[in-house]
């Protein structure tokens, strides 16, 4: 009843004084331990001669002989980025199709590789169907493969054909 007098005086209505009067309490606590607590940070001094010393003996970075210059933009690209020749096999550059170009009932894997979308496996998956169902008798059956929806249809259609 006294909460809810004093939440009127304020203008808050009885929950926000709730929460109002928990987090100032929280804080106070908060500092409260801070102020008082027994455990002090001790902090040591060290010294940085020994370390100093063995930086200025150093010779200076910018001699002559200390400085690794390099000559060609391979040798930077091979340096800078990690990149060698033996870790990158050599990819298979797609061939662009002609309309009409491939027939889906002789297509071999990697006839169908080439066509937009179309990756290892599911040119297996094309072939796959083609062993188990027989012969295409038109294009809208591709659409009965997995891995091939409307999108990647609509992609490849142009290239396809059933004879």
């Amino acid at each position: 009843m006294k909460l809810k007098k004093i939440s009127d005086l304020i203008g808050f209505t009885e929950t926000e004084f709730k929460v109002t009067g928990f987090v100032v309490i929280a804080l106070l606590a908060g500092l409260i331990i801070k102020f008082f607590s027994i455990e002090k940070a001790v902090y040591k001094q060290y010294d940085y001669k020994a370390e100093d010393s063995l930086f200025y003996q150093g010779k200076s970075a910018t001699e002559p002989e200390e400085i690794n210059v390099v000559t060609t933009e391979d040798s930077v690209k091979v340096k800078v980025l990690g990149l060698s020749e033996n870790k990158f096999p050599e990819a298979k550059k797609k061939t662009v199709l002609k309309e009409k170009s491939l027939n889906l009932n002789t297509a071999v894997k990697e006839d169908l590789m080439n066509l937009p979308g179309i990756g290892e496996k599911t040119a297996e998956n094309i072939i796959e169907f083609r062993r188990i169902n027989g012969r295409y008798k038109s294009i809208d059956e591709l659409m009965n493969v997995k891995g091939i929806q409307q999108t990647k249809f609509r992609k490849i259609e142009k290239y396809i054909y059933v004879k």
